[in-house]
């Protein structure tokens, strides 16, 4: 049952890289819709269940937007082409390329931070210490999904609030990138030692203490690249144990 289960995340994995590929082929606009259900599943030879799986990682990452009754549209196809352009397909199998996308991060993101302190609003902290709520709430109700996806938009709003829209930008398109793992994957994090981490960053900003958020920050991201290509390499091998037990 186990194994019938991890081939059926792996394939929903590979079919929803499939359809991202498909979207920036066909050149599909953000409101455009997507084949029903039906029509994707005959198309690429799967189960419905596993064509669902598929859908539900994509609109995790903010790819697509299932509306009940009304068919799936896509959501950000600006950002998805931008994605596909830096980072090809196979990097997503590539625990390398993703503790390359976390060391980039530690350059940029503590440096950023720091030199935000002292700049930032009231009505920018309430944004944050709200993000934070969220997440505990999250992480609460066993949300692994809805978690993760308050976990991206801390820091693409940190991002967004420095006005480097350049890097706002960058970042967006490389946490949608690491969505795609994080959602498979990132199961060993200590998701209230992620929530914690994030509150000292935000208590370092609310007191001005422009070293002590750099330093929180930094840490905050090699936690979050150690258990990420961990659980990734974990996988793979996993991966090749099945292999080798079939073949």
């Amino acid at each position: 049952m186990e194994h019938n289960q991890r081939n059926r995340e792996r394939q929903a994995a590979r079919i929803a890289r499939v359809i991202e590929q498909m979207i920036c082929k066909q050149q599909l606009q953000s409101g455009d819709k997507l084949p029903t259900e039906r029509q994707l599943a005959l198309q690429f030879k799967i189960s419905r269940p596993t064509l669902r799986e598929a859908l539900c990682i994509l609109e995790y990452k903010g790819v697509i937007d299932i509306r009940p009754g009304n068919g799936t549209f896509v959501k950000q196809a600006k950002t998805l082409y931008a994605q596909h352009t830096l980072f090809p397909a196979e990097f997503a199998q590539d625990a390398k390329s993703w503790e390359e996308i976390f060391q980039l991060r530690l350059l940029v993101e503590p440096v950023m931070i720091e030199a935000f302190v002292g700049h930032i609003t009231v009505t920018q902290l309430q944004a944050l210490e709200a993000n934070l709520a969220r997440m505990h709430q999250a992480i609460e109700a066993i949300n692994t999904s809805q978690m993760l996806q308050s976990d991206a938009d801390f820091h693409y709003m940190l991002a967004t609030m420095s006005g480097n829209r350049l890097w706002a930008h960058q970042l967006g398109v490389m946490v949608n990138f690491l969505a795609q793992g994080r959602y498979q994957f990132l199961q060993i994090r200590d998701q209230y030692g992620a929530l914690k981490e994030h509150a000292d960053i935000v208590a370092a900003l609310r007191t001005g203490n422009a070293s002590q958020a750099n330093t929180c920050m930094y840490e905050h991201l090699k936690h979050g690249m150690k258990a990420l290509v961990a659980a990734l390499k974990e996988t793979q091998s996993r991966q090749g144990q099945d292999s080798a037990r079939t073949s």
